[in-house]
């Protein structure tokens, strides 16, 4: 689970995540058979307090709501304008995350939904018409292509 969040920036939802490779080393390692991890308690004291545990070795702590609020706003505020795919703006999400050394949230897929403009006002109008105008700033050529 480390090295699974030193390289996701986030922990495994399930032993199903982990690589059988990185599974069989590690094994190899303690000295334990792979098939003992399939026993692993993924919910309860012993995983929290592991979690915990691999937070402070790297320096992260955990998300708040507060965190996810200004996660929110900062993914709509200047990636949405140039990310334009539901799988870019979770990797920024996450990229962000790891930058500040925040845990990602457990709502990660609401953060992301939250930034899509919602449904059409004027208000709406007027916030998208600001992203298209920092969009045209960037004098990017017409022919990019998809992303």
């Amino acid at each position: 689970m480390l090295k699974f969040f030193e390289q996701e920036g986030r922990f495994p939802r399930h032993v199903g995540e982990l690589p059988k490779a990185a599974v069989d080393y590690v094994a190899g390692q303690v000295k334990v058979e792979p098939a003992l991890l399939a026993e692993y308690d993924w919910s309860g004291r012993s995983i929290e307090r592991h979690r915990a545990q691999m937070r402070e070795a790297l320096g992260f702590r955990e998300s708040t709501r507060a965190d996810e609020d200004v996660l929110a706003e900062w993914l709509a505020d200047k990636i949405c304008p140039m990310v334009f795919t539901e799988e870019g703006l979770r990797a920024a999400l996450l990229s962000r995350c790891r930058t500040l050394k925040i845990e990602p949230p457990g709502r990660v897929e609401r953060i992301v939904g939250k930034s899509d403009p919602g449904r059409l006002g004027l208000e709406t109008l007027l916030e998208e018409i600001v992203k298209l105008r920092r969009a045209k700033a960037l004098g990017l050529a017409a022919d990019l292509g998809s992303w």
